[in-house]
């Protein structure tokens, strides 16, 4: 992409075997300058994010509700 959004993102394994047909197949944390609503992503401030990353580790989990 040529914006910023995907500089840096993480990837939330969401129906990665579309049992759910038609929902997606992945939900992204990726940038934004505003927190204005997405398209089913959730997005960060560069600032936020990079504090938000620094705090995950490979046994953290993401729950979304």
């Amino acid at each position: 992409r040529k914006d910023y959004k995907y500089n840096f993102f993480i990837n939330i394994k969401y129906n990665s075997k579309k049992i759910k047909p038609f929902k997606g197949s992945a939900i992204f944390i990726h940038l934004t300058n505003n927190y204005k609503p997405t398209a089913g992503c959730i997005a960060l401030k560069k600032k936020d994010f990079l504090i938000f990353a620094k705090l995950l580790t490979k046994k953290s989990r993401i729950l979304i509700s």
